[in-house]
This record gives structure tokens, C-alpha cells and sequence, in this order.
């Protein structure tokens, strides 16, 4: 018997797959890497003495990252942890790392890690952002840029080669706090971070960082046919799930990310074999052929990923597998997940340490959504039994290329039911400059909302009347496809209400009552990921969240035609009653989020 949970908290979004084991084996397995610059970050710290010395105390490498890259320099150090064991600590942030500069081509530091963290007041992260400001150099260098400030505790770390001051939220080990280090990340993906010394009140280091190069995935022979097959796949998975959480939820407003969803469960479906692998196609309606399938959903990745200079919008996903480290899966089943979603494996100990493996999981997904979702996976939602987790997050955050003027928001009547209104703060965009992609049909308004890039947009589909009832029942592809080819720029006095809320849903019994019951008992076949049928999905869990203010959106987990004005009066949008609205390409029309406001005060 499958278990339902419901807990209603939300662009951010994460879906996730738990697949626990009915079967225990015990198979060594390495870390497994993600591209050549982790290998290299491997083979060189393995011929470091120290490094060996830990290795013949029963250290394992378990994990490789990114800890720093000086783009003026052109030195990457790359971070290489080792942990014996099933111990806590080394799953709490212990353990031990060694810390590999590429271009020299040696281990510059080895750190032993403890467990113990601890973070700034909100008082010290105001008064690091006013040293870090006040500094003159600093505000040379952001001068004229868009970027966003990360605030994290600064720690003196004593190596035992050579001593280090670092970022406690990418290393552990800590001794004492001395700082703050205050990271300005422009929207262009780098990153200057300007390291302070709270006590003393002056900036210590200043350093240009930029990421590692974005390593795509294979879309070798992805066509726009290819691509537009899994767009419309995840497009009717979306409203199918809307179809059946508009029931459930009637009351309550809704929002996810079908794209996440669809992300996750397509690594999975890799695995799935025979009746298993039918009743999850007919569910996401995935393309069954492989060569239409995998490049499509790496074109997708890719897109949705590229960082070009200038973007005037966040928008990225990532996905993750967890594996139990001593379990035997197929390298062909991580291979493929690797080579066409990006999908990087982690060793964890789910069978002695599970509660620490949930803590490690929920760290990564807080990072990929910007801390906008946390505690994705419950206490208790990992056990000894678990033997794979699948992860995937999407962020998204841009700004209206119309912005509203926050001096002309006001508070008015928002029609929850014909008997209910409540108080909500509402937008309004009016005058000459307000023109939108607009349509209308008998019973409804369509207006499209770009964000800065007019790569992606948000679409509202209002009622005309008070419910939506009638909008529900004719929420298709097909009709999305046409009302979007309706659309005509226009005049448009628009009042909009502002909007944040998060939401979360348990899916393993949706899932299997929209057609994949196979997949949660006994009978499952993911013989694909091992080689044999010992695997079952023990719980889906989708968390989002969502925001909508004068100047954009932000979410996570974590998308026209012209016309001259002529003469004539302008449309009123007045969405002071509840709609539903889509985040998406606008190129190909692939759904990234889709929701419901039903109460904005919520």
C-alpha cells in the first residue's frame, strides 16, 4: 500500500525519486566522475604522499568539485574529499580534502574536515555587505553591472601542508570565524568575491571567480522535430497533472515545475524495463525511441543551461544521482544518464549513515535553487534500504522587459468564489507604453508577459468569469498551441497581483493512479539500472516556489506577432480573480512552470 502525503507550503523546483532495494548486495564501486577535469583532479592527488598515506588507512575518494578559479590568473583548484567509512562526520562535512591546482599540477593543501558549522547574524551579513561596499576598488569593479550578493561565514582552516582561509559553506573544518566572504555574481556567470575581516571592518582579498566551463550534453543528432517530441510530451504531462491536482486542491493555489518532474523521472525511465517502462510512457508520453528521446531532453539541458554574456535572466537546472556506495549498478545505466542529462553520480552510505545522506542531498538542491528550497527530502525519507536518489532542480529569475511602478501598486478586492474577496496588493502597468501579446476568446483573456531577453515569458490565461472552471476543462496542448497562435500585440491596460507562495507534493500515489502503478511495489522491473529486478520507487517528492512582484519573477524547482496601433480603445486585464499562468521558451513553447492563483494572499 502506497502511502499519500499532502503538505502545501510555491520559480524554483525539484523533483526527486527515491528507489529503495528489496534486495542488499555489497558490490564495490568508485566515485564516478564527471568529465576530465575531475579525473586529472583525481589521478593528480592519488600520487600525493599524504593522499596515499590516507588511502592505506581505509580513506575513499568520494567526491570532486569546483573549490576555486582565478580567471585572471587562469589557476582552478579543484577540491578532492576522502572519508573512511560509514563515519558521521564524513558525511556532515568531514572527512578529508585535498585541494589539486591544475595548472601547477599538485596538491597545494590537504585539509582534515570536522563536522562543526556555524553561520553569520543578520547583523554581521549587513555589516559585511557595508565593508565590501564601501570599498573602493569594489565598487569600481561592480560599477554599471547587475549581480546579486551571497553573504557566508569566513573561516581560518589549518591544513596540514599549508594554512588556507575559506568559504564555510564550500569547506568544512572550522576553527574560528573571522570574516565573511560577500560574493557579488553577475549575470554575465562570474562571480567577485571580496573576502572581510568583520572585526578589523577591512576587506582582506578581492578575486575575480568564474565558474568551470559549462560541459554539455550529448544532443548529437537532436533535430527541432526531436526537440518539439519531448516538449509536447512534457506539455500534456503538465496539464494531466494540473488536470488532476485541480481536483485535489480546488481550494488551494497550485505550482510546479512539469519539466523537473518529467527531468527526474526520464533518468529513471533509462532503468525501466517491459511493463514498467510502458506504464511510465504512457504516463509522460516520452518518445519510446532512444535516438529522439535522449538527444532531445540533452538539446533542452543544454538551452536552458547556456551562458552567454550579457543574459538578462538566471535560468539553469542540474541533475544528480546518489547512489549507495557499495551497491552494483550497470556503468551503461550511469553512462547514459551522464552522457545525455548531465546527470553526475555521488557515493553515499545510505545503509549506516542515511540521515547524514538526506542532509548531503538537501545541501546540493538549496545550492542549485539558490536557498529558495530547503529540507526537500523529510526526516525519515531516506532509510537503509535506499540504494539510488535522482535529483533535479531549476532556477529561474528574470525581470518584466515591462516593469510595473512599484508607486502605483494599491491595495484592492480579489475575488477568491463569488462569495469571498480578500485584500491583495495589486500591480498596474497603464498608459501608451503598455503593449503586450494579447487575445480573447467568448469566455477568455490570454496576455504573455516577457521577461528581459524575450526568450522567455509568462502567459495568463484569465476567465472572464469569476471561476475556472470552464478554462479547466478545455486545458489542452492543442488549445495552449492555439491560443498562443492567436496573439497579436496590443494596448493593454494590465492590474496584476503581486504573488509568493511555495508548494509541495508527495507523488507516488498520483503517479501511479495517473497509469505507472508497476513502478511502486514489488513488481517493478528497473533491471536497466542493475542487471536485475531488485528495485522499486519508494516515493516521488516535488517541491517549487514562486514569486511575482513589479519587477519579475523568481522560481525554482528550478519560457508574437506585431501589429501598428490604430485608434481605438485599449483592452482592460484586470486579474482580480483567480487564473492560471505558464512559465515558458518562447521559442518552443516547452512549459518550465504552470500554476494556479486562486487566493494571491495565501
Amino acid at each position: 500500500m502506497i502511502a499519500k502525503e499532502k503538505i502545501l507550503f510555491g520559480i524554483f523546483a525539484i523533483a526527486i525519486v527515491i528507489a529503495a532495494g528489496w534486495l542488499i548486495l555489497s558490490y564495490p564501486t568508485e566515485v564516478v566522475v564527471s568529465n576530465p577535469t575531475e579525473e586529472r583532479a583525481i589521478e593528480i592527488a592519488k600520487k600525493n604522499e599524504t593522499v596515499k598515506q590516507y588511502i592505506e588507512q581505509g580513506y575513499e575518494i568520494s567526491e570532486v568539485g569546483l573549490a576555486l578559479r582565478n580567471n585572471e590568473t587562469g589557476v582552478t583548484v579543484m577540491s578532492v574529499l576522502l572519508t573512511k567509512g560509514s563515519s558521521k562526520e564524513s558525511r556532515l562535512g568531514g572527512g578529508v580534502s585535498a585541494y589539486v591546482n591544475l595548472k601547477e599540477g599538485k596538491v597545494v593543501g590537504i585539509e582534515e574536515e570536522g563536522a562543526k558549522e556555524f553561520g553569520l547574524t543578520e547583523e554581521e551579513e549587513k555589516k559585511a555587505k557595508q565593508i565590501a561596499l564601501s570599498d573602493p576598488e569594489v565598487r569600481e569593479k561592480i560599477e554599471g553591472r547587475d549581480y546579486e550578493i551571497d553573504v557566508d561565514p569566513l573561516a581560518e582552516i589549518k591544513l596540514i601542508d599549508i594554512p588556507l582561509s575559506a568559504n564555510v559553506s564550500k569547506i568544512g573544518g572550522i576553527q574560528k570565524k573571522i570574516g565573511a566572504s560577500v560574493d557579488f555574481e553577475f549575470s554575465d556567470g562570474t562571480t567577485l568575491s571580496v573576502l572581510v575581516n568583520l572585526k578589523k571592518e577591512e576587506v582582506i582579498r578581492i578575486e575575480e571567480v568564474e565558474h568551470l566551463d559549462f560541459v554539455e550534453a550529448d544532443d548529437t543528432g537532436a533535430t527541432p522535430e526531436k526537440v518539439n517530441a519531448v516538449v509536447n510530451a512534457n506539455n500534456q504531462f503538465a496539464f494531466e497533472l494540473y488536470s488532476k491536482y485541480k481536483d485535489e486542491y480546488s481550494d488551494d493555489n497550485i505550482f510546479f515545475s512539469p519539466f523537473s518532474i518529467s527531468t527526474a523521472l526520464a533518468m529513471t525511465y533509462e532503468g525501466a524495463i517491459g511493463q514498467t517502462a510502458e506504464e511510465m510512457q504512457s504516463v509522460f508520453h516520452f518518445p519510446a525511441d532512444n535516438d529522439v528521446r535522449r538527444p532531445a531532453f540533452a538539446k533542452i539541458y543544454n538551452e536552458i543551461n547556456e551562458k552567454e554574456k550579457g543574459k538578462q535572466y538566471k535560468l539553469h537546472t542540474a541533475n544528480a544521482l546518489w547512489a549507495q556506495k557499495d551497491y552494483q549498478f550497470l556503468n551503461e545505466y550511469f553512462g547514459t544518464t551522464e552522457k545525455y542529462y548531465r546527470g553526475k553520480v555521488t557515493n553515499l552510505d545510505f545503509r549506516s549513515e542515511p540521515e547524514p545522506s538526506r542532509i548531503t542531498i538537501n545541501n546540493w538542491v538549496e545550492d542549485q535553487t539558490n536557498d529558495k528550497i530547503k529540507d526537500l527530502i523529510p526526516p525519515g525519507g531516506i532509510d537503509p534500504l535506499t540504494r539510488l536518489v535522482l535529483t533535479n532542480a531549476i532556477y529561474f529569475k528574470g525581470t518584466w522587459v515591462l516593469q510595473f511602478d512599484k508607486n502605483k501598486t494599491r491595495e484592492a478586492d480579489f475575488r477568491v468564489s463569488p462569495t469571498k474577496t480578500v485584500k491583495v496588493e495589486m500591480m498596474s502597468l497603464t498608459g501608451e507604453k503598455a503593449k503586450y501579446n494579447y487575445a480573447e476568446t467568448t469566455h477568455l483573456q490570454i496576455l504573455e508577459m516577457p521577461y528581459e531577453g524575450e526568450e522567455l515569458s509568462m502567459v495568463v490565461l484569465l476567465p472572464k468569469g469569476d471561476t475556472l472552471d470552464k478554462l479547466e476543462q478545455s486545458l489542452t496542448v492543442e488549445k495552449l498551441n492555439e491560443w498562443r497562435g492567436m496573439l497579436q500585440k496590443e494596448r493593454v491596460d494590465v492590474y496584476m497581483p503581486k504573488f509568493k507562495f511555495e508548494t509541495k507534493y508527495f507523488m507516488a500515489l498520483d503517479l501511479a493512479e495517473m497509469g505507472m502503478p508497476s513502478a511502486f511495489t514489488g513488481e517493478a522491473d528497473f533491471s536497466g539500472m542493475t542487471g536485475k529486478r531488485d528495485l522499486y520507487i519508494s516515493q516521488v517528492i516535488h517541491q517549487a516556489f514562486v514569486e511575482v512582484n513589479e519587477e519579475g519573477t523568481e522560481a525554482a524547482a528550478a519560457t508574437a506577432a506585431i501589429m501598428e496601433e490604430g485608434a481605438v480603445m485599449s483592452k482592460v486585464f484586470r486579474a482580480d480573480h483567480p487564473f492560471i499562468f505558464i512559465i515558458q521558451q518562447k521559442d518552443t513553447g516547452n512549459i518550465l512552470f504552470l500554476g494556479k492563483v486562486v487566493d494571491p494572499a495565501k
